[in-house]
């Protein structure tokens, strides 16, 4: 009977996969220096720049998420009147996740100032 050796290497960028896989595999003591990098952080974003990251069924929330490896990106409800946004996942991929946010309103006050130059 032969034995045979497989190598395989997968490359998770989903923050939630790998936490689950993780706890799947491995005993919770090896988990506190992951569990020390997950923060939550918020930031102020304009009360009408919302929809712009929740509409179509939430498509911008869902690409920074795959993009920054599953920060997980909370506006409040419609009619809170709270500019407060809620993110949570691993510190480098949460900050990166903010300034992208950022990146975008940016681009979305840029667009609107030209068209209303029009």
């Amino acid at each position: 009977m032969r034995n045979w050796h497989i190598s395989i290497e997968i490359a998770i960028t989903n923050t939630k996969i790998l936490v689950s896989l993780l706890f799947k595999y491995r005993p919770l003591t090896s988990f506190s220096s992951l569990q020390d990098d997950v923060v939550e952080d918020t930031m102020v974003v304009d009360i009408r720049h919302h929809r712009h990251f929740v509409c179509r069924r939430g498509q911008v929330l869902r690409e920074l998420a795959e993009e920054y490896g599953g920060v997980a990106v909370s506006f409040p409800r419609t009619g809170a009147n709270s500019q407060r946004v809620t993110l949570k996942g691993a510190k480098d991929c949460v900050e990166a996740a903010k300034k992208r946010i950022q990146e975008i309103i940016e681009d979305l006050v840029r667009d609107f100032g030209a068209l209303k130059k029009q």
